[in-house]
């Protein structure tokens, strides 16, 4: 299931700089990438997890990000235990990532174990967009733009609308 977190900390060797794009650092992680999840302190008085989170656990060359999130381990436990409403999402996707020229959404079924993360941009959070992060082949990362914003992405992995 995707959890909903603060991320304080990033360490990838992909790229891009998710921590320089996300709105206030917010990220829908899917919780089947995480592993090595231990409890951490950051700052003075937040609890946090450090966990390692593979953007594509089904390939053995993926090399996992380190991150600390604003989540206890068993915070994340409760999301990781958690089961998707249908194992298909009906995600709306931009042809292209140009924000002034997205086009039109197209509907397209994605295996929610396929995503790896959605994050909204300031761009997004005033058009009611998120960027999403998902794997359709072994090796095939795409970034896209999608026309949901969060909350309804959580809508559509519960309650499958």
């Amino acid at each position: 299931m995707l959890a909903l977190v603060k991320v304080y900390d990033w360490d990838t060797k992909h790229p891009g700089n998710r921590m320089n794009e996300a709105y206030i650092d917010a990220f829908l992680l899917n919780t089947n990438r995480m592993v090595n999840i231990i409890a951490k302190s950051f700052g003075a008085d937040t609890e946090a997890a450090q966990l390692l989170f593979s953007n594509n656990p089904n390939d053995p060359r993926d090399s996992p990000d380190r991150l600390v999130v604003s989540l206890t381990p068993a915070q994340l436990r409760v999301y990781h235990d958690l089961d998707y409403a249908s194992k298909f999402a009906e995600i709306d996707i931009f042809p292209n990532k140009d924000i002034t020229n997205l086009g039109t959404a197209v509907t397209t079924l994605i295996e929610w174990e396929n995503i790896a993360y959605f994050y909204p941009t300031n761009n997004d959070i005033s058009n009611g967009h998120t960027h999403m992060v998902y794997y359709d082949e072994s090796w095939k990362r795409k970034e896209v733009v999608v026309d949901h914003n969060v909350i309804e992405i959580m809508a559509m992995a519960l309650a499958g609308v």
